[in-house]
């Protein structure tokens, strides 16, 4: 809840993109460190921080998504990439209930880090900033990723 709090002043200030690019990519290398930490306090430090950022880029997906589509999808859009984040989760966790003990914990951290890498190149390079113009295909591609 205060990563969401948080994405509101930072996006407002650089942009929901940027700040949705930003938390994504965050959440990226911090599930990454969280693959090669040493000791036990780091681990929680480094999964409670990449807990804050997927919660901050939650929130920041859900304002590109209402952003870049008309008004006549816009609902369908929001909730669309909010559901859309819950199944990528449970995903994670059926992900890992098979491959975890065939690949250890520390590289299914890199692997469950890469589509969240991916998103963020897609969200920097592929989706608008307008309203309107692009925007059923823009969140399209959003939701679809």
């Amino acid at each position: 809840i205060n990563a969401e709090y948080g994405a509101g002043p930072i996006s407002d200030r650089i942009g929901n993109r940027k700040s949705s690019f930003l938390a994504l990519y965050s959440s990226c290398i911090s599930t990454i460190f969280c693959a090669v930490v040493g000791d036990m306090w780091s681990a929680l430090f480094t999964r409670g921080l990449n807990g804050f950022l997927i919660g901050m880029s939650n929130s920041t997906m859900a304002y590109v998504a209402a952003q870049v589509s008309c008004e006549k999808v816009r609902n369908v859009m929001v909730l669309s990439t909010l559901f859309l984040y819950t199944v990528g989760g449970v995903y994670v966790g059926i992900l890992a209930f098979f491959l975890l003990e065939l690949l250890g914990w520390r590289v299914f951290f890199v692997v469950t880090s890469l589509p969240i890498y991916a998103v963020a190149i897609v969200i920097l390079h592929f989706i608008g900033n307008g309203r309107g113009d692009e925007g059923v295909g823009s969140c399209l591609i959003l939701v679809c990723v």
